[in-house]
């Protein structure tokens, strides 16, 4: 997994220098749920352009994980802008069953990974403290064929002060990356 969070880890040195993957520490492992399971229409034009601008695909293409499905993307003449609520909504696609699940947790994601067809990885944030704002990185890795989820975090910023170079480096790439697609 540490060679796929280089990228990530760079936009969290904006406000922990010298963080690395020896960084990031297991915080707890077990079983996931998946929730709210439903079909979803991929004949669907507007389905299909949202996966393919936000969505991941497996290896072997028989799944996506979007990271945020509470993205939304408004094109005027001026340009494009993405938006979202204050808490991401990470889904999983199954290709094959034409289903999509909610993954059961809390906090805001910027991106996702596969390390093979049936391990992914989403990467972002959560908020630890909320009197301060107080964030710390964190990365929760999924394994579908043993179904479980550990999650790794980051050391926590002191509030949200300085939270705001990593979240203003976060939207950047996001804006980048969704942009180019």
């Amino acid at each position: 997994m540490a060679p796929r969070l280089g990228e990530w880890l760079a936009l969290w040195r904006r406000a922990l220098p010298g963080v690395g993957v020896d960084s990031l520490r297991r915080v707890a492992s077990g079983p996931f749920t998946l929730n709210d399971i439903h079909h979803i229409d991929l004949d669907d034009r507007e389905e299909r352009a949202c996966l393919r601008v936000f969505g991941v695909d497996s290896p072997d293409s028989t799944r996506v994980v979007n990271p945020d499905a509470n993205l939304v993307v408004t094109r005027s003449d001026t340009g494009v802008s993405i938006a979202s609520g204050p808490e991401s909504k990470p889904v999983l696609v199954d290709l094959k069953t034409r289903s999509i699940a909610t993954l059961a947790t809390e906090g805001r994601y910027d991106g996702a990974f596969w390390l093979d067809p049936l391990r992914f990885a989403l990467t972002g944030s959560l908020v630890v403290n909320d009197s301060t704002g107080a964030r710390c990185g964190r990365v929760l890795l999924y394994d579908l064929n043993a179904g479980t989820m550990t999650e790794y975090r980051l050391p926590p910023l002191a509030d949200a002060v300085a939270w705001r170079p990593v979240a203003t480096a976060v939207d950047s790439a996001l804006t980048v990356r969704y942009r180019a697609r």
